[in-house]
């Protein structure tokens, strides 16, 4: 397999896509990670690397010149800071092209929402006053 694997990416053209996405995959039960960045037009897996950290994806953009990068258009990835960073500081206007996707931008809305939510139950319960039908048993 490794075989293989050396003999596509000698083969393989050297080029930037202008539309990528970033992503983890989890293996061996979310102990071990390995970073993908894939071509959205073609469809197809550009680059791979063990673990997820800023430097893998570093090793990435620092193929390619400052021009190269400059044309790319947008860069679909997860909310993890490492790829974030790494974006930052290789991609010109970066800022511009990157697109949260839509998983990890719902689930961090659900969960402000939710977090609102029991802070203002909890405000609620604290002022609340005594229900009437309690009241009337008591007094």
């Amino acid at each position: 397999m490794q075989k293989a694997v050396q003999r596509g990416m000698a083969r393989k053209e050297r080029r930037l896509p202008r539309y990528l996405s970033i992503d983890e995959k989890a293996f061996a039960k979310r102990h071990r990670y390995e970073t993908l960045v894939c071509d959205q037009e073609r469809g197809t897996v550009e680059y791979v690397t063990d673990d997820r950290q800023q430097e893998s994806l570093e090793r990435y953009y620092g193929q390619f010149t400052a021009k190269e990068l400059g044309e790319v258009k947008a860069i679909a990835m997860g909310m993890w800071d490492p790829y974030v960073a790494a974006t930052r500081a290789h991609v010109p206007e970066a800022a511009d092209k990157i697109v949260f996707d839509k998983f990890h931008v719902v689930r961090t809305v659900t969960e402000a929402v939710d977090k609102v939510r029991c802070q203002e139950h909890a405000e609620a319960m604290r002022g609340r006053t005594p229900d009437r039908n309690q009241a009337s048993l008591a007094g």
